[in-house]
């Protein structure tokens, strides 16, 4: 098995500038192989400024599982750090061709957010 190093990207995701807020996106991994996520990196913007310490909240479930991250919404920098450093997994963990993560966020300020989700792996080319 050869391992390609690639990453997917969510785009940005907007906030609208309210407490609370919600942002929706999704991150589709391609139909031709399996994807091995190693780190995750998320970077927010406010202003076309980039935002460390955003204290939003996030959610990401697994489509082709229904599995979620989190048993619940956590804090971005709980998460994924301060947006300085990607967030290495534990364990990598596969996703599937043809399958997707939905993101969910909630904005923590009244100012409008962009939110960017990264995953960073390998495509798995057998």
């Amino acid at each position: 098995m050869i391992k390609q190093q690639f990453i997917y990207t969510s785009g940005a995701i907007a906030l609208a500038a309210a407490i609370g807020a919600p942002g929706n996106g999704t991150i589709a991994i391609a139909a031709d192989y399996n994807f091995e996520l190693d780190y995750i990196t998320i970077m927010t913007t406010q202003a076309g400024v980039i935002v460390l310490n955003w204290a939003g909240l996030i959610t990401i479930q697994w489509t082709g599982t229904g599995q979620a991250i989190s048993n619940a919404p956590i804090p971005v920098d709980a998460f994924a750090g301060n947006g300085q450093l990607p967030y290495l997994l534990p364990e990598p963990r596969l996703l599937d061709a043809n399958t997707s993560a939905t993101i969910v966020l909630a904005n923590s300020v009244a100012v409008a957010t962009f939110v960017t989700v990264v995953f960073h792996g390998s495509k798995l080319i057998q």
